[in-house]
């Protein structure tokens, strides 16, 4: 693990509360944040899981752990390198109904193991191969990184990255955005005119 002193920073307020939530309540499953959703035709795995990982390389917030050795003042630290969880599970055997059966299992032990938040990335994919063109494709994140609308750009990163993989196609992919600078503008907020906006919007309730 490598982290660079200038990439230990403060967490958004979000993050703060899902953070002492989730050492208060560490069995409670409330951010663990799964999709599973189903892939037909020829897919290369190598392709797709080194796909997985170019979108995690670039974008600083997916190789990103939380500290809480500071009681004081939790921290999100950004490595340099972290390598994705992946795996693969060949179920072609196996009838349609014991599929589902396994599936079923699969997801639930993956949720059930949840996150450490201190070993990034806070995310894994599995491939699950329930044909020869037929697959179950399973993403679990902690919310604490992702939420659903930022998955749907991560998966088309993916997408993208696969198609140049696989197919050499090329990328319409821009600079990712720098999660830091996100960081430095909440800073720069007036939290008072916030909480006076928000007084008003609530008033009564």
């Amino acid at each position: 693990m490598i982290v660079q002193e200038n990439d230990i920073n403060r967490l958004t307020p979000t993050q703060q509360a899902m953070l002492i939530y989730s050492l208060y309540a560490p069995e409670s499953k409330a951010y663990c944040e799964q999709i599973c959703y189903t892939y037909r035709g020829p897919l290369n795995a190598a392709a797709f899981a080194t796909a997985w990982q170019r979108v995690i390389a670039r974008h600083e917030i997916l190789r990103t752990s939380f500290s809480t050795d500071d009681a004081e003042r939790f921290s999100r630290l950004v490595h340099a390198e972290a390598t994705l969880p992946f795996q693969q599970h060949d179920w072609r055997g196996l009838s349609a109904n014991e599929q589902e059966s396994r599936r079923d299992a699969f997801l639930k032990a993956d949720c059930d193991r949840g996150f450490d938040l201190g070993t990034a990335p806070l995310i894994r994919v599995a491939l699950l191969k329930t044909d020869d063109e037929a697959f179950w494709i399973v993403v679990s994140n902690h919310h604490i990184i992702l939420d659903g609308w930022s998955m749907s750009l991560v998966r088309a990163e993916v997408s993208q990255f696969y198609q140049q993989l696989a197919h050499d196609r090329e990328t319409d992919l821009k600079e990712a955005p720098d999660f830091t600078s996100y960081l430095k503008w909440l800073e720069q907020q007036d939290t008072q005119q916030a909480e006076k906006f928000w007084r008003a919007e609530l008033a009564g309730i």
